[in-house]
């Protein structure tokens, strides 16, 4: 796995402002003083309005963190604290970063998460309630048979910006039976590697302090992001 191999085992923490020891988290825990490395500007004092990270995500201590602002379908509205440290235009998946810089290039998909049984070998192996991403084009043929599920890939050209529709499909429940426990079905997200875009909310996951950027049962999510490179093949 890409993180454990360069040896990041914690959390990176980028603040948006300056950190005197005057902020804390939002559990309280007092954010230790930083100072701003000698070739760098400094960032500006936190205030009321723009208090900076992670202060104005409009999370709870003890319970789960929010969803991002714009980009669950039918989901909420940015909050005043979360307009003051937004990007000029805010789009769902460009939030607070535009990795995209306006680029005129957009590529668009929309893929879902289904349940199907999966055959693996000519022996029978088999899981009854295997679970695929597929494009949303592709769901009736696959469910069907008339389509093999397969790995998803998705080819795109270096300098394009992505948006990715993710709707999550599953049942709400995973039924048991001699080798699976009865489990609730919890969110879905894609994780990417080797592109830009906002951590905050297209992370695909729910780390620290940032926004849970999955999606849960019967949710459309959208994500972007911005393939700046050439690369041979990345992962999610």
């Amino acid at each position: 796995y890409p993180h454990f191999e360069v040896g990041m085992w914690g959390i990176n923490r980028i603040f948006d402002t300056l950190q005197d020891g005057s902020q804390c988290y939002p559990n309280g825990v007092p954010i230790a003083p930083l100072q701003p490395l000698p070739d760098r500007p400094c960032p500006p004092s936190p205030t009321k309005e723009k208090p900076g990270f992670p202060n104005f995500i409009p999370g709870k201590v003890g319970c789960k963190a929010p969803r991002p602002p714009l980009g669950i379908v039918g989901g909420r509205e940015m909050t005043e604290l979360e307009k003051n440290a937004a990007v000029p235009c805010p789009r769902p998946g460009a939030v607070f970063v535009d990795s995209c810089l306006s680029n005129p290039v957009v590529v668009e998909y929309d893929v879902s998460l289904i349940e199907l049984p999966i055959i693996y070998n000519r022996q029978g192996w088999h899981d009854p309630k295997g679970r695929i991403y597929v494009k949303d084009e592709d769901i009736d043929d696959v469910l069907a048979g008339r389509k093999e599920p397969e790995p998803l890939v998705l080819q795109i050209s270096a300098g394009s910006c992505i948006r990715m529709n993710l709707t999550n499909r599953l049942p709400h429940i995973l039924d048991g039976d001699a080798f699976q426990l009865v489990t609730r079905t919890y969110e879905v997200g894609f994780h990417i590697h080797f592109v830009k875009f906002d951590v905050l909310v297209t992370d695909g996951a729910n780390v620290g302090w940032n926004y849970d950027s999955s999606v849960l049962p019967g949710e459309t999510i959208r994500y972007e992001w911005y393939a700046d490179t050439e690369l041979k093949a990345f992962f999610f």
